[in-house]
């Protein structure tokens, strides 16, 4: 498996060596007609998942992504001080 070594898409690979299991198997029933289905629909979900992962991300939105972050995890030992006390809200 070149592919697996060099890291080539990896769940693209073994997608394929599904589909190439599923040919050899020597029955051709409907168990075998709904496993291919499957895979066509898992390889479907891949191309969707590589389309949003491939999908250029604003710097402002970024920005100000890291901002709200920074702000919710720095506030949120104030908002939880009243319920949990002073022994859960100690600064890591």
């Amino acid at each position: 498996c070149i592919w697996f070594r060099n890291k080539d898409n990896v769940p693209l690979g073994i997608a394929s060596l599904m589909r190439g299991i599923i040919a050899r198997n020597d029955r051709q029933d409907a168990l075998n007609r709904e496993l291919e289905v499957q895979v066509q629909k898992l390889l479907a979900c891949l191309a969707g998942a590589e389309r949003i992962q491939k999908t250029p991300i604003p710097t402002c939105f970024t920005r100000h992504t890291s901002r709200l972050l920074f702000m919710w995890s720095n506030m949120m030992p104030f908002a939880i001080y009243p319920a949990c006390g002073p022994l859960f809200t100690l600064p890591m």
